[in-house]
């Protein structure tokens, strides 16, 4: 039975372009968060300072270990960094090499005009929802994430009220 995954994206600044990137999938959000900050995370958040929490993303139908969403997240996020797609880590492409090939699914994605992500104005790949009447939309992933401010140790960003009906 699928149950809520978060998607999250930690970085070492505030501002996802001069950031150290770490994408992480859980089911316990905020227990994963403090493990992170308390240096029991992954090995490449232990590496790297990644003190602000960047976005969270609820997915509902994902099946439990499909990282499916976690890869793409990274592809998308490697995508948007341009030529610092190395400073992005997450789901399969977790290596902390520099001069690592790039990954099989940013050359796929670089090459495919239709998958491009759409972005709010914080620069993030938007978080995809649908209303109550059933149509879909595209909104800031920063945009409600002030239940957390009290309950993790990094800081929570503001969003950027970006809205758009999703075509």
């Amino acid at each position: 039975m699928p149950r809520c995954t978060w998607l999250y994206v930690l970085g070492s600044d505030e501002a996802l372009k001069d950031s150290y990137v770490y994408v992480g999938m859980t089911y316990r959000l905020v227990t994963r968060l403090k493990e992170h900050d308390a240096g029991k995370g992954a090995h490449t958040t232990q590496r790297w300072d990644y003190s602000h929490l960047l976005a969270v993303y609820k997915i509902d139908d994902c099946e439990e270990h499909d990282h499916s969403k976690e890869n793409c997240l990274t592809t998308q996020i490697m995508y948007l960094k341009g030529a610092a797609w190395w400073t992005v880590r997450g789901g399969s492409s977790t290596s902390t090499n520099k001069d690592r090939a790039v990954p099989k699914q940013l050359q796929l994605f670089r090459n495919t005009p239709s998958e491009k992500p759409r972005t709010c104005y914080c620069m993030l790949p938007c978080e995809r929802k649908v209303s109550k009447e059933g149509k879909p939309y595209i909104t800031c992933p920063r945009g409600n994430l002030q239940w957390l401010q009290d309950m993790i140790p990094q800081s929570v960003p503001d969003g950027c009220n970006f809205f758009d009906w999703d075509t």
